[in-house]
């Protein structure tokens, strides 16, 4: 008996532990699987959110290349054909995204949008329905970039809104630019500024550096005073074939000879400029100078006067009223006279189908600012001589320009092709500095693009 309850006993003890044993690893099991299901979505939602995080990275990247890209000229990312089109999303280049610890690629799309006028963004200045008080905007400039950036079947997208900045363009920024060629003849000729804001040329009211000449083809100094730098923008960009600015061997240069292509050796030795410490460089090279783009003559208003040629002959003298005018042809010889008003402008704008302009005599006499005397012209060519003065701006981006004598030219010009030939006492070309904020076409120009608006949105998964 004793024996049976012995054994009974040790099957008992081995029956407990065994049921011990698996309810202990029933229990590990459950606790496992309970652990798991709570580590396991925690590890994917930290996965996920490192996924989302390089993402959204990449993303940011893509748009920040975007921005660069359309703040600089000329790219295919702003093309208006493509504006919102779907299908229309340009690759963002491998590099700018960088790898994060795992390699994804990134499209981005440009749309152009018009907040409405009750929104916080509307700015009416930037509305291309009001182009007519705006500056001549045709198109609003508002962007939607759309940046979408994927790794394996996980996408993230950035969108941010960009609001144009526009700047207004001066026409005559520079005393003389041609966009084909320049050349300055005569000994003593001079090339210097002056500001008609602060009142009339002379005394402490002429600067030696700002008169700047430049030009899209060749320039010739001779052994002129050029009160300021010469821009050479001729193409292709590093052209060592021809020369493309050349002076005498008297020239003073008062400021750089800035140019993409190759300058004369006799710009080395040229008399230092006044104004300048001794030992500045007076030829600077740049490599990222790109050509002058000349916008079109504007053609006359509806409401402008109509006079066959504007002129005066011998010894008559013709007064104009502060207003518009067109005309074919503009003759004056003699020591005929053109009078201007001493305050308020007076435009002219030749035109037809050969128009002309021959400047003798006394020329035009202004006693206002250059500013307020401009001649607009589509004529193929420009006489002035005589020892008058001319104070006003010419634009004749078609014309070749012949300015000569001892004659005194306050203002700017632009041109085709120029022969400037003068001297005296200071005689020859004093640019008017203050032309470089007076808006002469009204025209503006997109400068850069700021972010005014960003969004991420909803991730997706294909």
């Amino acid at each position: 008996m004793n024996s049976k309850n012995a054994k009974f006993q040790v099957r008992s003890q081995r029956g407990f532990s065994l049921a011990t044993v698996m309810l202990i690893g029933i229990t590990a099991v459950l606790w496992i699987a309970a652990l798991m299901g709570t580590v396991m979505p925690s590890y994917r939602q930290v996965a996920k959110g490192r996924v989302t995080n390089v993402l959204r990275s990449s993303a940011e990247a893509a748009l920040d290349w975007a921005v660069a890209e359309l703040n600089v000229t000329g790219n295919n990312l702003d093309d208006p054909t493509n504006d919102g089109v779907a299908g229309s999303e340009l690759p963002v280049p491998p590099d700018v995204l960088g790898t994060y610890g795992m390699p994804s690629t990134a499209t981005v799309s440009v749309a152009n949008v018009q907040p409405p006028q009750s929104s916080y963004l509307y700015d009416p200045r930037l509305d291309p329905a009001n182009a007519a008080t705006n500056g001549g905007i045709e198109e609003n400039g508002w962007r939607m970039v759309t940046a979408t950036a994927q790794t394996g079947t996980q996408q993230k997208s950035v969108r941010i809104i960009l609001k144009p900045n526009y700047t207004n363009t001066p026409t005559f920024e520079m005393a003389i630019f041609m966009d084909h060629g320049l050349t300055l003849n005569g000994n003593g000729l001079t090339v210097d500024s002056y500001d008609s804001s602060v009142g009339a040329y002379g005394g402490s009211n002429v600067s030696d550096l700002g008169g700047d000449i430049g030009s899209n083809g060749l320039i010739n100094i001779g052994n002129s005073n050029v009160g300021g730098s010469i821009y050479s923008l001729t193409n292709p960009m590093n052209d060592t074939t021809h020369t493309v600015a050349e002076s005498g061997p008297g020239a003073v240069v008062t400021g750089g000879v800035i140019s993409n292509a190759l300058v004369s050796n006799s710009f080395d030795s040229i008399a230092q400029g006044r104004g300048l410490p001794e030992g500045t460089p007076v030829v600077q090279e740049s490599l990222s100078l790109e050509q002058k783009d000349l916008p079109p003559v504007p053609s006359h208003p509806s409401s402008a006067t109509y006079i066959a040629t504007i002129g005066a002959s011998g010894r008559t003298a013709t007064t104009l009223a502060p207003g518009d005018y067109w005309c074919n042809a503009i003759s004056i010889s003699g020591s005929g006279s053109i009078i201007l008003p001493a305050s308020g402008t007076v435009r002219i704008f030749v035109e037809g189908s050969n128009p002309s302009i021959q400047i003798g005599g006394q020329g035009f006499v202004n006693s206002g600012r250059p500013e307020n005397f401009q001649v607009f012209t589509s004529a193929t060519s420009v006489d002035v001589s005589g020892n008058g003065i001319f104070r006003g701006v010419l634009y004749a981006p078609n014309a070749d320009i012949t300015m000569r004598g001892n004659g005194q030219y306050y203002g700017a010009v632009i041109g085709h092709e120029m022969s400037l030939t003068g001297g005296g006492s200071r005689g020859g070309f004093h640019y008017d500095s203050s032309l470089r904020t007076a808006n002469i076409f009204n025209s503006t120009t997109l400068s850069r693009v700021q972010t005014v608006s960003w969004q991420e949105l909803q991730e997706r998964q294909q």
